[in-house]
């Protein structure tokens, strides 16, 4: 019987690879080249994963920043080697900072890569200026510009962010708030960003409130709270509420032309007003306006409450009906004069003599007074005549004889008068 043998006639295998160390950054591939020496050619090389086993070269790259230390082993019947490379992947850092709000007396912690490597080096900036920081994370308690510069062996990238403090809102209502629509309806909308959140005085919390013309806050100060997005602080402002429409007026008297007042004669002015609230009255006199307080739509005005420089010209009297809906007024004007208004009262008057002199009992000046009482008395004390609204000239003397008679004249400020009246004809 014959036997067969396989013989080899070897010796140990020897292994290197093409590097001793590489580095591989954002993901590039490295061919890892073993040169071997195996004189049989029987030999094995197994390589790391994910490589192919038994070929001279295997390509390697990692999707993320690690450090690897990759042994290729080549063996055969007489023993075996081995040789290691040490791989670094790194991927270029790409930092990110976001705008962002302080409160006030806060601090913001900036973060600008989520997970530090020991690979990375951070140069921090505050408005372009060193700040003397490495740390992978900084704390902002001041509003400015803040900068990082992170660094590795594959490259640099910065990245920045504006850190403001969120200033507390005011003014957000105003001190009046009117919807003139005169739909019955009014809305509120207050002067701030939308992000920040409100409480109104029902409770509610939408950014706008509506409300009605005929409920319980209309015509009343309303308060609302109101926070920044940051939570930062939460603040209260008030305003009053009004929903209706302008006022109205139907003022009295009309004048055509200006009106005389005399002295310490009571005068009215009224201006009908409707949906006021509030009014004021003044004169303007040498320039400016004398103001008449605690008045409503109706004015009764005297000459004493006007000063001397005031008397002997033409000025204008205003009354203004007001509310929220017309702040600056509706107005009415009057031309008025003040005057003195002296009387000339004659002693004798000369009726039916056939002309035009002196027909009848004529007062000159009495034309700007309205309700005078006129009495005329006989030589035995009994009224013959009497007015409670005299006119100049309404007495005529038609049925009375010549001769003297005496007239009591009373002016509506009280001034009185008296005389004798002689009657010729």
């Amino acid at each position: 019987m014959d036997y067969c043998y396989d013989i080899e006639i070897t010796e140990s295998p020897e292994i290197s690879l093409n590097q001793d160390e590489a580095l591989l950054c954002d993901g590039e591939q490295f061919a890892v080249i073993a040169d071997t020496v195996d004189i049989g050619g029987t030999a094995t090389i197994d390589w790391p994963n994910p490589g192919s086993d038994n070929v001279a070269a295997n390509n390697y790259s990692y999707n993320s920043n690690t450090e690897v230390t990759l042994t290729v082993t080549i063996e055969n019947g007489c023993g075996s080697d081995e040789a290691s490379i040490d791989i670094t992947s790194i991927y270029t850092p790409d930092p990110e900072l976001e705008d962002d709000m302080l409160c006030d007396g806060g601090q913001v912690l900036l973060n600008p890569i989520t997970i530090n490597e020991d690979f990375d080096e951070y140069s921090w900036t505050f408005n372009g200026n060193p700040l003397g920081a490495d740390t992978p994370e900084y704390t902002a308690v001041e509003t400015g510009e803040y900068c990082v510069e992170v660094e590795n062996e594959c490259g640099t990238e910065e990245a920045c962010a504006d850190i403001d403090i969120v200033v507390p809102l005011t003014n957000v209502l105003d001190d009046v708030t009117a919807d003139c629509d005169g739909d019955g309806v009014g809305v509120v909308v207050p002067d701030m960003p939308e992000d920040y959140s409100v409480t109104w005085p029902d409770g509610s919390t939408e950014f706008s409130w509506t409300v009605l013309e005929t409920s319980a806050y209309n015509e009343s100060e309303i308060c609302i709270t109101f926070t920044d997005p940051f939570n930062c602080a939460t603040t209260e402002e008030c305003s009053f509420l009004f929903i209706g429409v302008p006022p109205t007026i139907n003022p009295s008297p009309e004048l055509e032309s200006f009106l005389t007042l005399c002295p310490e004669v009571e005068y009215e002015f009224d201006l009908g007003a409707q949906n006021a609230g509030e009014y004021e009255w003044w004169i303007e006199c040498a320039g400016e306006n004398i103001y008449f307080d605690g008045t409503d739509d109706h004015l009764t005005l005297v000459s004493s409450a006007l000063p001397q420089d005031c008397w002997g010209g033409e000025l204008t009297l205003t009354g203004s009906a007001l509310n929220p809906c017309a702040a600056g007024g509706i107005r009415q004007e009057w031309q008025v004069l003040m005057d003195y208004c002296e009387i000339t009262i004659p002693n004798v008057f000369t009726p039916g003599n056939g002309d035009a002199y002196n027909p009848s009992f004529q007062i000159e000046g009495l034309e700007v007074y309205d309700d005078v009482i006129v009495r005329i008395y006989n030589r035995w004390g009994q009224v013959i005549y009497q007015s409670d609204d005299y006119q100049s000239g309404d007495w005529l003397a038609n049925d009375v004889e010549d001769g003297t008679y005496w007239y009591t004249l009373v002016l509506p400020n009280g001034f009185d008068y008296s005389g004798p009246l002689t009657i010729l004809r």
